[in-house]
């Protein structure tokens, strides 16, 4: 299997997402190790469709590995393939309800989708099972900062003089910008 290290060099490619892989290690001993390190070596080199194509293949191989699933869902992610990734990352939920990262992952997705309700339903899921959950509450942070962005703009459609409001808009872009 691969060392930790090896598996968090996905993380650079799925900065939106802020994956937080390395604590979701599972070992699984039906696909040889070289197959998931020639996906993480076309990972590193940018060739994100070619590894999806062998995630796919190996998933077919075998269905139930939860790391390739989390790799799939995660790969899917950056691709901007939302509806496979949410696909992964529910199966993931499912199969294995007391992993805090597949919820985590899906709320992300929603964030970027802007159905902030369902990504918020799934940060409290995933803080839920693990309350000490570092990322999730930062991305917790970022939902509400996002939330209240959208809600500054509306008071600024009524009322495009209130300095209150302009100023809290303004800051609060600001801040979300330089993440």
């Amino acid at each position: 299997m691969p060392q930790k290290n090896e598996c968090s060099k996905i993380i650079g490619f799925l900065v939106f997402i802020f994956l937080s892989f390395s604590t979701f290690f599972l070992v699984s001993e039906i696909y040889a190790a070289d197959d998931l390190k020639s996906i993480m070596q076309l990972i590193e080199k940018g060739e994100k469709e070619k590894a999806a194509q062998q995630i796919d293949q190996y998933i077919k191989i075998n269905p139930n590995d939860p790391q390739l699933m989390f790799i799939k869902g995660a790969v899917n992610a950056d691709l901007k393939k939302y509806n496979e990734a949410i696909n992964a990352f529910t199966y993931l939920t499912e199969k294995y309800p007391t992993l805090p990262e597949p919820f985590n992952n899906l709320a992300l997705i929603y964030i970027e989708l802007g159905d902030y309700g369902k990504a918020q339903k799934f940060l409290e899921s995933a803080l839920k099972i693990n309350p000490e959950y570092f990322t999730a509450y930062i991305n917790l942070g970022d939902l509400y900062s996002k939330r209240a962005l959208v809600s500054y703009g509306k008071a600024l459609e009524i009322d495009k003089k209130n300095v209150g409001a302009k100023n809290k808009y303004l800051l609060i872009e600001k801040t979300i910008k330089y993440k």
